[in-house]
């Protein structure tokens, strides 16, 4: 059971009202906290870690396909199928979850803390002749610790802080 309610014998229960909820343990879909919930469609693939392992999931379930009586709780979490189902999962084990949603390659990329954003514009430092220069860059991806540049900066200039 996920849900007992706290009423006790000789109660007043209300018609419709849950209380008790009854789950199938060996069907266990881990939800997932997103920030931009547009960005996950039913079908894409994730990567889930549970203790140190990593497994194939996908997810079933967005807060753009639930019911509109959603609880609030509930609407900011994708849920996510594990196809082989861990023997060690069970329900209140936690995970991490990962999921690709761009991929380059064969491109300069730069971590975060080299560029620098002012007025809606991105900048790096590269050093010309001992020289300090600012450079203004263009980036493209942006991932959680680089960015792709995609003009501004040529392979082999060196970067300072």
């Amino acid at each position: 059971m996920s849900y007992v309610t706290t009423a006790a014998i000789g109660d007043y229960i209300q018609v419709r009202s849950t209380v008790a909820t009854v789950i199938d343990p060996s069907e266990i879909y881990y939800a997932c906290t997103v920030e931009d919930v547009e960005d996950f469609q039913i079908g894409m693939e994730m990567t889930i870690k549970i203790n140190d392992k990593n497994y194939n999931g996908v997810i079933v379930a967005t807060p753009n396909n639930a019911p509109e009586d959603i609880p609030a709780a509930l609407k900011n979490f994708v849920l996510v199928e594990i196809a082989d189902l861990p023997d060690n999962a069970r329900i209140g084990v936690t995970a991490s979850f990962e999921m690709v949603t761009a991929e380059v390659k064969d491109c300069i990329a730069v971590r975060k803390n080299m560029v620098v954003k002012n007025g809606g514009n991105y900048y790096v430092y590269i050093l010309v002749d001992g020289v300090k220069v600012e450079r203004q860059v263009e980036v493209g991806v942006q991932g959680n610790s680089a960015f792709e540049i995609l003009s501004g900066l040529e392979e082999g200039e060196l970067l300072i802080q």
